[in-house]
């Protein structure tokens, strides 16, 4: 249902639009999990699950490095290798398919750490050093 919520930096609401920390947060608390809003924090949480092929099930968080070493973006892993998240190249929220095309591409190949978060699990949902993290650099999607 937020499919096309535009991006917006530090943004936490599908009514203003969704960093990508900001999306999963509330994607999260709808669920009854209050996460914080960064994807280093957010890292930090629930348990580590392998990045590899059929190591992921729907609803891992997965995290993504612009410099391949410093966590900047979190997406929601669907199934069929497929994400879903907010993100500004992409102009909001859409879903990626990991590996496929250049965006998918760009974010298999940047792809750092997954976890697993329990929806019994409950965490604070603000830490006093909070910071979203960067945009993605993901190539922008073709218009055809």
């Amino acid at each position: 249902e937020y499919v096309g919520t535009r991006y917006r930096y530090n943004g936490t609401s599908p009514h203003n639009g969704f960093d990508s920390p900001g999306f999963v947060q509330w994607v999260f608390w709808r669920e009854g999990v209050r996460l914080p809003h960064s994807a280093r924090r957010m890292a930090d949480l629930g348990d580590p699950v392998s990045t590899r092929a059929g190591a992921l099930r729907p609803g891992d968080l997965l995290f993504f490095a612009n410099d391949g070493d410093h966590i900047t973006h979190v997406a929601i892993y669907v199934g069929n290798d497929r994400i879903i998240h907010s993100t500004s190249t992409g102009d909001g929220v859409r879903y990626d398919v990991l590996g496929e095309g250049d965006r998918g591409r760009w974010f298999a190949g940047h792809l750092v750490l997954a976890r697993r978060i329990a929806t019994t699990d409950r965490y604070w949902d603000a830490y006093p050093d909070d910071n979203p993290g960067a945009a993605d650099r993901a190539p922008r999607p073709g218009r055809w």
